[in-house]
């Protein structure tokens, strides 16, 4: 559902998303209580894989902007 929070800056990091439909956006937390927007993704796009890979820690928030459908990967398959 739109609004949905599918990741969280900070949260320990073992899967990698594919947007098999809709629209999810990336950003983070600013210092002023702001919201800095880095990326918005659609069918097609990918994200989460470099966290996924190395195990650091989450960078940004990621949000459902509309319905949408994804496919998470779990590193080791992604990768193994």
């Amino acid at each position: 559902e739109a609004g949905t929070a599918i990741i969280k800056q900070g949260d320990a990091s073992d899967s990698a998303y594919f947007v098999l439909s809709g629209r999810v956006v990336a950003g983070v937390p600013e210092e002023d209580g702001g919201y800095r927007s880095l990326s918005a993704m659609v069918t097609g796009d990918f994200f989460g894989e470099i966290a996924a890979l190395t195990g650091s820690l989450r960078t940004s928030n990621v949000l459902a902007e509309e319905p949408s459908t994804l496919m998470e990967i779990p590193a080791g398959t992604l990768f193994g």
